[in-house]
């Protein structure tokens, strides 16, 4: 549970998943200046975290 800036509560739902991601409309898409990060958004208001490293491919 966050906060937000005027004090209400934000609950937000974390999900892991393995070698299979779950489906995701993607909508909006961030590079991070690692270039092994990315962020990706749905009109749902679903984020996706993204790990590229080498290691996990």
């Amino acid at each position: 549970i966050a906060e937000n800036m005027s004090g209400n509560s934000l609950v937000l739902p974390i999900v892991l998943w393995g070698r299979n991601a779950p489906t995701h409309c993607i909508s909006s898409l961030l590079v991070m200046d690692d270039l092994s990060t990315i962020i990706t958004g749905c009109h749902d208001g679903q984020i996706c975290i993204w790990d590229m490293t080498p290691e996990l491919e």
